[in-house]
């Protein structure tokens, strides 16, 4: 594997070195340029990936505590995502280009111990939209929302269970 690499880069460069559209000396300036630019968008592309994976932990608290992200979170979000996507693909291209080694990204914090990843959809809000598990709001409010039964049965069936209210009184003292 590592022999076919080198065989088509000595190949790659044979062609180069015929066409000679540029002088030796140019190419070198041209070719440290190119470098130098792989070196600052590698660099770049660490810092993006930071940024995302900070954002990513912030949306889990918020998902954690509220339930649901504002639809501007959601819009950032797809934003940062679209751009570091461009980001990676751009650096990736290049670096194959110049034969080079992709920069590595740091994985994310939040992996628990077992090494289990929190996977986290901003995409829409549980129980409702597409891919949820309801039909439709009334389905879903039928098994979520449980109603509390000692308000709708009468107190009558639940003294007949055999000391309905002392059991009642011993779980509010609990």
């Amino acid at each position: 594997e590592k022999e076919e690499k080198e065989k088509k880069e000595k190949e790659e460069q044979e062609i180069l070195d015929s066409i000679q559209i540029l002088p030796p000396e140019k190419q070198k300036k041209l070719l440290h340029g190119v470098q130098q630019y792989f070196k600052e968008m590698s660099q770049f592309l660490v810092r993006k990936h930071d940024e995302l994976q900070k954002m990513k932990r912030i949306h889990t608290k918020i998902l954690n505590t509220k339930g649901e992200l504002s639809p501007n979170s959601i819009a950032e979000a797809e934003r940062l995502r679209k751009s570091y996507d461009k980001l990676l693909q751009g650096v990736s291209s290049l670096a194959e280009l110049l034969h080079l080694d992709m920069p590595p990204l740091p994985l994310d914090e939040s992996e628990d111990q077992n090494g289990e990843v929190n996977v986290v959809n901003i995409g829409f809000k549980e129980g409702s939209g597409e891919g949820s598990i309801w039909d439709d709001e009334d389905t879903r409010s039928f098994y979520e929302d449980l109603p509390k039964l000692k308000e709708l049965v009468p107190a009558v069936l639940f003294e007949g269970s055999g000391g309905g209210k002392k059991k009642e009184e011993e779980e509010k003292e609990e």
